[in-house]
Formats: structure tokens, C-alpha cells, sequence
């Protein structure tokens, strides 16, 4: 995804959330017990994840096929963007309360 259209949603979800970024905090390795919680937003999380389901869907629109798509999925899901999920429920999940 072009970095324009990355930021142009980024602002979108943004905006959809009342214009604040949804700061919290995590840490990345929770079985380090000496590891410091970092800071993530909801709106990075979301827009990671759109990101990475994105890309299969380009890779589907190019020809590709279901299972080239699945495959891509499931690694992006692996790498990178279930970190992105677990943060937003985390983040959604104390909005909620």
C-alpha cells in the first residue's frame, strides 16, 4: 500500500475514533518479566492490520490465487499484524469497560 494511502487511513480510522490516536501501553515479549511496556494506538494497530489483509487482497485482484492469498494471510498474521490485533482488543477492551 502506498504510504499516502497508509497515512489518508490512518487519519480516516483517526477520525473515526474522535480525532485521538488511542494511546497504551504494552509490552511486546510478555514472558520477558525484565521487558518495559512501550507505547502503541489503536489507530497503528488498525491500520497495520489493514495493511497486511490488504496486500492479499491486491495479490487475489492480480491474479493470484485463493491459496496464494491464504498463504500470504497467514504469514502477514504470523510476522507481524496478530501482535497489532491482540494490542487493539487489549485497547478495545478497557474502552469498553
Amino acid at each position: 500500500m502506498p504510504i499516502e494511502d497508509s497515512r489518508r487511513l490512518a487519519i480516516d480510522i483517526s477520525e473515526r475514533l474522535g480525532g485521538d490516536p488511542t494511546p497504551y501501553s504494552l509490552v511486546f515479549h510478555p514472558r520477558d518479566l525484565d521487558e518495559k511496556p512501550v507505547v502503541g494506538t489503536l489507530v497503528d494497530d488498525l491500520t497495520s492490520i489493514y495493511e497486511d489483509l490488504n496486500e492479499g487482497t491486491a495479490l487475489l485482484a492480480a491474479g493470484g490465487s485463493a491459496e496464494d492469498v491464504i498463504w500470504a494471510w497467514h504469514v502477514k498474521f504470523q510476522s507481524h499484524w496478530s501482535r497489532h490485533a491482540l494490542g487493539a482488543l487489549h485497547a478495545l477492551n478497557d474502552m469498553l469497560r
